[in-house]
């Protein structure tokens, strides 16, 4: 589903943002 694809790109975001 669509919400499954937008959580996936979240979640890459979210994990670059906790690099920083």
């Amino acid at each position: 589903t669509l919400r499954q694809t937008i959580q996936e790109e979240y979640r890459e975001v979210v994990e670059r943002r906790v690099f920083t």
